[in-house]
Order: structure tokens, then C-alpha cells, then sequence
């Protein structure tokens, strides 16, 4: 299986230090508004995150800036929380949640009813039963995005999972592995990779 890379935040007894991100340069550590650009190399797979989510509660991309959503980036020493300015949902912060139907091996964005929701907490998702997370973030000084999650509970060790847009319908989801984007696509959907940046406003 095709595992993306991963990145190790060391223990220790105090003020542990954060290893270097696994893409972009350093990591933002001021708070900043901004949205979030989507490309990838397939025509039409292009956009922004939009502020609206489709029927499953799962957000999608849009081509105008004036329906992107705003967010508001809070830095911190690991991945980041982003507060959505002005999602359509009743929920305030961005995140993903897993897709335990087909193991957790990928992920919608949502949003999410805490800052750092872990488990059970709840999400603008009415399809997906895993759990939300918001501290996903990384966005860096040149723009880049990336998602990060922990391999396993409360471990220190993450893991980069892959963008994705479905053209059909401009569904953005995050994959664990190539493995299993490759299997949604033999099944005749028309995922492609896809690239994040921070556009601040």
C-alpha cells in the first residue's frame, strides 16, 4: 500500500518541539483571515473551498471568490485550527470527518461543532459516521495547505492525507493512501489530486 508521508512530533518532559512540516516552508504563527484555493491539473478542477456544503452536509468548491469560505487561522504548535467566518452550517469550525463505511481511509470536509473535536463530536456531515476532527491544519508561509492526522489515538506520530476533487459534482475529499483513491476510481468515479493554498483577504 502507498502511504503518503508522515511527520513525527517528538515527547518530551517539557515544551516538546514540533518536527519540520512535511511540505511548504514555515508554518504561519500569526493569526491571519484568508480562504482556500483548490487546483489540480484536470480542466474544470479548479476553485475554492465554498461557503455552502452539499445535501450530505460535505463541503464542495466554487469558482467565485465571492462565495468562498472565510477563515480565520489560530496557530499553534501542532496542526492547526481554522474557525469558518462564514460557513452556511451552524457549526464554526473547519475539519473533516471520516467515512467508516469504507474504513478510515478517507475523509470529507465538514465542519465541526469544537475546536480540536475528536470522536463523537458533531459535524455538518449526515452521511459519514467516523469521527471529526478540526485540528487538521497546516498552512504555511507560502501559501501551501496540508491535512495531518494522528496515525493512531493520542499519538504524536501524523500523517499527510491527500486532497481530492470528484469533478462530476466538485466534492473534496482527503485521501489516506493512493490505494484507496485508486479503488473509488475503478468504480467509475472521476477523482483527481488536488492542491490547497492560502489566499489571505
Amino acid at each position: 500500500m502507498n502511504q503518503f508521508p508522515q511527520t513525527t512530533v517528538p515527547t518530551a518532559a517539557a515544551a516538546p518541539a514540533v518536527s519540520p512540516p512535511p511540505y511548504g516552508t514555515s508554518p504561519i504563527t500569526i493569526s491571519c483571515h484568508g480562504r482556500i484555493r483548490v487546483d489540480s491539473d484536470a480542466p474544470g478542477g479548479y476553485g475554492y473551498i465554498s461557503r455552502f456544503v452539499n445535501d450530505n452536509g460535505h463541503h464542495v468548491i466554487t469558482e467565485s471568490p465571492l462565495e468562498a469560505l472565510k477563515i480565520q487561522i489560530l496557530p499553534s504548535r501542532g496542526p492547526q485550527n481554522a474557525l469558518a467566518v462564514n460557513s452556511s452550517t451552524s457549526y464554526a469550525w473547519l475539519g473533516i470527518k471520516y467515512n467508516v463505511v469504507k474504513g478510515p481511509r478517507l475523509a470529507a470536509m465538514v465542519t465541526t461543532e469544537g475546536r480540536n473535536a475528536t470522536g463523537a463530536a458533531r459535524s455538518s456531515s449526515m452521511r459519514y459516521t467516523g469521527e471529526s476532527r478540526s485540528a487538521v491544519w497546516n498552512i504555511f508561509l507560502d501559501g501551501s495547505v496540508t491535512v495531518t492526522v494522528p496515525i493512531s489515538d493520542n499519538s504524536t506520530t501524523f500523517t499527510c492525507w491527500e486532497p481530492a476533487i470528484r469533478l462530476s459534482d466538485g466534492l473534496i475529499h482527503f485521501f489516506k493512501d493512493t490505494d484507496s483513491m485508486a479503488t473509488l476510481r475503478s468504480q467509475g468515479q472521476d477523482w483527481t489530486r488536488a492542491r490547497l493554498r492560502f489566499e489571505a483577504i
